[in-house]
């Protein structure tokens, strides 16, 4: 389940990771790579990959119909480890998005969270602490922003991941990387600007 991580490992891909695709004999896509370093292994013999569009169906099956067991090049193999400690180096939190801890009893965006979580720390400050501020920070119709600071500590979402991430403990990493003063008062000015502020009284 999850080859390619909820899509995490096929989206925008971070520069030091391209690099490493970029020095293999054959170029294939960040998708064609995972699932074949998969296949590669003489133990699986089922892949259960998420697809929703034409395209993506048709590369799995090519993939699926090209790829052997321990058919892999040594070359190829040490760039997915590369390419692995890059990963590991760069994501701050293990999360597929699998979405599992959810619902969240505070409203928060768990899964959105530890995403723009990572992608603050693999493609820079801006555009995660951005849509951190739009999406957690604007809050619902009654004006509350849903900041990883709401959690009532009920432990619910830690007993229902699949990756036993201590997510009440990561939240931390989340209020000091994209819930400091620059996200907060994007998103007071966008509820203002929206009409979207608490209502006194």
């Amino acid at each position: 389940m999850e080859p390619l991580r909820g899509g995490s490992l096929v989206g925008k891909i971070p520069k030091p990771v391209q690099t490493l695709y970029d020095e293999a004999a054959v170029r294939r896509s960040p998708a064609d790579w995972a699932l074949r370093w998969i296949w590669n292994n003489p133990m699986v013999t089922t892949v259960l990959s998420g697809m929703n569009r034409e395209d993506h169906v048709d590369e799995n099956i090519r993939v699926a119909c090209d790829a052997l067991p321990e058919s892999m090049t040594e070359q190829e193999l040490d760039i997915i480890a590369r390419v692995r400690g890059t990963y590991r180096e760069l994501l701050q939190v293990d999360c597929t998005g699998c979405a599992y801890c959810m619902p969240c009893p505070a409203g928060i965006d768990i899964p959105g969270a530890f995403k723009n979580l990572n992608n603050y720390h693999m493609f820079g400050w801006f555009e995660p602490t951005l849509f951190h501020a739009l999406y957690m920070g604007m809050g619902a119709e009654d004006g509350k922003p849903r900041w990883t600071s709401s959690c009532i500590d009920c432990g619910k979402c830690e007993r229902a991941c699949p990756q036993h991430i201590r997510i009440r403990e990561t939240f931390s990493l989340v209020q000091r990387d994209l819930e400091g003063p620059v996200a907060r008062g994007a998103a007071w000015l966008g509820r203002t600007l929206t009409g979207r502020r608490k209502k006194k009284g």
